[in-house]
């Protein structure tokens, strides 16, 4: 590989952690509506409970992640796998 090659992919490796980071970050301190702007129009979200259609439904569900309450377990922990495309966040993976 080239070397302006490998210093292009490191540079959208570190933009892709960085806009990945931002949306842990957003989400933490629920302020949703400023992760918007980081959603690929046609992004996805798949969980467990949840399966959004795009980036308005992903941003409308959010609310609703942090009232979820159930009668028969514990909270668990949960991991997310963000992947970011043309420097937008297209899908978002909750497991």
């Amino acid at each position: 590989m080239s070397e302006k090659l490998e210093e292009t992919s490191e540079a959208t490796a570190g933009k892709s952690r960085e806009i990945a980071a931002a949306c842990i970050t957003i989400w933490h301190g629920e302020e949703f509506d400023t992760l918007r702007p980081l959603l690929a129009d046609a992004s996805e979200y798949l969980a467990p409970l949840a399966r959004p259609d795009g980036a308005a439904a992903l941003r409308k569900s959010l609310d609703s992640c942090f009232a979820l309450h159930t009668t028969i377990a514990l909270p668990s922990p949960v991991a997310n796998w963000i992947h970011v495309e043309d420097g937008k966040i297209d899908r978002i993976r909750a497991v």
